[in-house]
């Protein structure tokens, strides 16, 4: 059992934020599902996850945690692909793909598990793409060069269309 959090310890060490989390929960849950452990392995791993955790790095950064939680929440499923494409973003309306998943908070944008910091113009144009799932050609027009490179990445990846 020990030796099960020296491992569980170590993969926590060196995951990134998903998956420190991650194993962080599963060190909870084998501690519960296993009975009584040895409080001393325990409390190292539950240490060493909290020394590299999210939770951390929230105290830090105060909008760290916004930006966990929007991420997560616009994740797409595991199965879920998308194609990209060929198209360029002109002045012409654009549209979500259906399987994309699209939020904001006051601050950032969060699309398909990337988060971006918005404001002013440019951020309520792309809230509007979050809400109406399309812009048509007089709000693409409004965006700025840099938010309409962004556009253009996410019509790349496939995550939008062109028209529609």
């Amino acid at each position: 059992m020990y030796d099960d959090f020296l491992t569980l310890s170590g993969h926590l060490r060196s995951a990134s934020g998903r998956g420190r989390a991650m194993a962080f929960s599963a060190i909870l849950l084998s501690s519960v599902a296993a009975g009584p452990v040895h409080a001393e392995g325990l409390m190292e791993a539950l240490t060493a996850a909290y020394q590299t955790s999210p939770v951390l790095d929230a105290q830090r950064d105060p909008l760290a945690l916004q930006r966990v939680l929007g991420e997560y929440l616009s994740e797409p499923k595991n199965h879920v692909q998308f194609e990209g494409s060929e198209s360029v973003v002109t002045q012409g309306a654009v549209t979500l793909d259906r399987r994309t998943r699209m939020v904001y908070d006051a601050q950032h944008v969060f699309i398909n598990g990337e988060s971006f910091l918005a404001s002013g113009r440019d951020a309520l144009v792309i809230r509007q793409l979050a809400d109406d799932r399309r812009l048509d050609a007089a709000a693409v027009k409004r965006l700025s060069a840099a938010a309409r490179s962004l556009v253009q990445d996410w019509l790349e990846a496939g995550w939008l269309h062109v028209g529609h």
